[in-house]
């Protein structure tokens, strides 16, 4: 069970990486107005970590990992874009 979980885990965490760098290239075009681009990707990156962070244990398939986490960023105040 715990070699399940964990592989589940693991699977969304390298699905939701492979994925952060063109999410990241979308979201670094869509930069709020005055916004220091370092900084603005910094924070996103720290609550993106943060909320993997915090679902590890509550999810059982990768796309309840992905909706766990925009929930989690959703809470953050980081918005997906379209």
């Amino acid at each position: 069970m715990f070699a399940r979980s964990f592989a589940v885990v693991l699977a969304a965490l390298l699905f939701g990486g492979g994925c952060a760098f063109f999410k990241q290239e979308r979201e670094m075009n869509t930069l709020p107005a005055g916004e220091n681009p370092a900084t603005y990707q910094g924070e996103h990156d720290m609550d993106a970590d943060l909320c993997w962070q915090e679902i590890q244990s509550e999810s059982d398939s990768p796309a309840d990992a992905q909706a766990a986490h925009a929930a989690c960023m959703a809470k953050r105040g980081w918005v997906e874009q379209p």
